[in-house]
């Protein structure tokens, strides 16, 4: 029988979050210090998105782009399960759509984690050793 690994059990938890309204600029300081690729968006207390540092640094091209907020670049339709959900639908999901991440939330639908392409490799490499 094949066990079942839970997305929580290879989520980075407690991801760094960002609210909606916060300048551009900001969330390329926050992504950079951070060493991280992908920022959960918070707006009025719950996950309305997701912001990826290519976003940013196509955002802050544009003319203006100083002047945009988290919501101007963020992708709304941002990929998210609940904690125990199935791993091996995550990573299959993330590779059908080429998603870079996977939000993970908790039972009342606050952001519990981040399962990223880095957590997938630390995950492969968990399952072949």
């Amino acid at each position: 029988m094949k066990q079942k690994h839970f997305i929580a059990d290879y989520m980075t938890r407690s991801p760094r979050t960002i609210s909606a309204d916060v300048p551009l600029e900001t969330a390329q300081s926050v992504l950079r210090e951070n060493n991280i690729r992908h920022l959960p968006v918070i707006k009025d207390g719950k996950l309305a998105g997701i912001l990826s540092d290519r976003n940013v640094k196509i955002a802050l091209a544009y003319p203006g782009g100083e002047r945009f907020v988290v919501e101007d670049a963020m992708i709304p339709d941002v990929f998210a399960v609940l904690a125990n959900t199935d791993l091996a639908m995550v990573v299959e999901k993330m590779a059908e759509e080429k998603y870079g991440s996977a939000v993970i939330l908790d039972a009342e639908g606050d952001v519990a984690g981040i399962f990223t392409m880095v957590d997938a490799c630390r995950a492969l490499s968990r399952l072949l050793s």
